[in-house]
């Protein structure tokens, strides 16, 4: 196997109307992963999270004659695989794994679904503990008795499992927006299945969780497909969350969005903040007219009682010549939403303030072709980690970057596998001691064939001397040289060695490279 082309560049940044040109800093490549399933066909990488002895990834792998099969992967941080835990179909046919969570001891949960001697998909939930070794595993037929899918898994703080995903409830594939509690052993305490009400709604779905597990909130996005007009076409979605009572699954309050345009867009992506409330982004239409279609970026802000703080919806410039969205973003420590997505054809990304005011927006041109942000990760400095894919003739390239928190790019780093290949960076996850962990696939070239990807890039933030470790040293040269503008110990590259480079030092302390062995 050849070696992949790792590159740094010079990119152009666009603020507010203004070019300016960022040079790639330096982030060390500490491995790559690419592993193929045991049936050598197309395997796709769903869901990674962090875990107390590395970075675990689930997905399924295909090419079982079987079927396709569960996989789930524990890579420790220099690249090593502790465990391999693999789930082949129980009958035949389907056999996905879409989410997972991870709790502070290391089990790990794994949701999706497979299919029955029926040849009709169940949902299925699969406990390991932190070696690996499977504790128990469950399997969730609805009521109606026709296929269940799930899009996301949550544990609380008892250890016990939300699912969320839709139920079919009759031979027409209709769908009910579902939820279902089970305990910390895997019995169901509770289900939820919410009917749509044709003709207004002809299909409704759950498709993401968050879980305040300090306050003992739950918290579902979903929405309900609108009715058919005179043509048969469906009239879009209208997106919907919802605070539920952990208890019995009862909705305590909800809000339901369709947009400006009353066709909605896709439901809203959402997540916990410290203080409880509720914060929500997507990607909304803004304009619709005769299959004319244009999006808009939408963020917005609840309270915990369903009270709108703000609700901000982000055009471009041309809004009938161009869409933007926010597919993805993340909470960052200091309260910011920061929020990855597009701009026409490029990587746009932007930061919110707890009011609902953009602090910046910035648009980063990675390639003369499309780039897209598929992930966002922020560090507690404020620091913010996106993958990208970046195109460029005849292939797409797995790209990696971290923007200071005032939206400048500190590195840019694009991995490249064999020529014409698809490397596709679909999900960032970082560690806070130097680890970022890039997730995604790769097709092998002129074929449909995929693999996944792991890349672990070094990013030790507030090594001054370079030596892949923040220790005593670097504490040092920081204190040494405060006041001036050393650029060693000018962390956040702002000019001066200030108090803002002290705390970095402190707060990275330890962070350090992981070689690969």
């Amino acid at each position: 196997m050849s070696l992949p082309i790792v590159r740094m560049c010079l990119i152009a940044v666009m603020i507010g109307s203004t070019f300016s040109l960022a040079f790639c800093q330096r982030a060390t490549m500490d491995w790559w992963r690419r592993f193929d399933g045991p049936f050598h066909g197309s395997d796709i990488l769903t869901d990674m999270k962090l875990h107390p002895s590395g970075i675990v990834l689930t997905g399924r792998w295909s090419g079982n004659p079987a079927g396709s099969d569960t996989g789930t992967i524990l890579y420790r941080p220099n690249g090593q695989i502790a465990w391999i835990a693999h789930k082949p179909p129980l009958n035949c046919c389907l056999n996905h794994a879409i989410a997972l969570d991870v709790d502070d001891a290391g089990r790990v949960l794994v949701a999706g679904y497979q299919d029955n001697a029926d040849r009709v998909s169940d949902l299925f939930i699969v406990s390991y503990d932190a070696e690996g070794r499977e504790e128990w595993r469950t399997v969730y037929d609805s009521p109606y008795g026709f296929h269940e899918v799930v899009h996301d898994l949550a544990l609380d703080s008892s250890g016990a499992v939300y699912v969320a995903g839709e139920a079919y409830y009759d031979i027409e594939g209709r769908r009910a927006w579902l939820v279902a509690k089970f305990d910390r052993q895997g019995r169901l305490l509770w289900e939820q299945i919410r009917l749509p009400s044709p003709p207004v709604t002809i299909s409704s779905n759950a498709m993401q969780l968050a879980v305040d597990k300090v306050r003992d909130r739950v918290y579902v996005s979903g929405s309900f497909t609108n009715g058919f007009d005179d043509e048969f076409v469906a009239q879009g979605r209208t997106l919907s969350v919802v605070r539920i009572d952990p208890s019995n699954g009862s909705i305590i309050w909800e809000n339901r969005d369709a947009g400006p345009t009353g066709r909605g867009g896709s439901p809203f992506r959402i997540a916990v903040a410290k203080d409880g409330s509720l914060y929500g982004w997507t990607s909304i239409f803004v304009i619709y007219n005769n299959g004319w279609q244009r999006t808009g970026g939408l963020a917005t802000r609840w309270t915990a009682e369903g009270d709108t703080v703000f609700y901000r919806l982000d055009q471009s410039e041309d809004p009938r010549r161009h869409s933007i969205g926010y597919p993805n973003a993340t909470l960052s420590e200091q309260g910011s939403l920061v929020l990855g997505g597009f701009h026409r054809n490029d990587t746009l990304v932007s930061k919110i303030d707890q009011s609902g005011v953009f602090s910046w927006r910035n648009i980063y041109y990675f390639s003369t072709s499309d780039n897209y942000c598929q992930s966002v990760a922020t560090d507690i400095a404020g620091n913010a980690f996106i993958a990208i894919n970046v195109h460029s003739d005849e292939e797409i390239d797995a790209g990696a970057a971290r923007l200071y928190p005032d939206g400048r790019l500190a590195w840019y780093r694009v991995y490249r596998g064999a020529a014409r290949n698809v490397d596709n960076a679909n999900q960032v996850v970082i560690d806070g001691k130097g680890g970022v962990y890039i997730g995604g696939s790769t097709v092998h070239q002129w074929s449909s064939i995929s693999d996944w990807l792991l890349i672990r890039y070094c990013d030790p933030i507030a090594d001054a001397d370079g030596n892949g470790l923040v220790d005593m040293r670097d504490l040092e040269i920081v204190l040494e040289t405060f006041g001036t503008a050393d650029a060693r110990a000018d962390l956040n590259q702002d000019g001066i060695v200030d108090d803002l480079d002290l705390s970095w030092a402190l707060a990275f302390f330890g962070s350090h490279c992981v070689p690969e062995n």
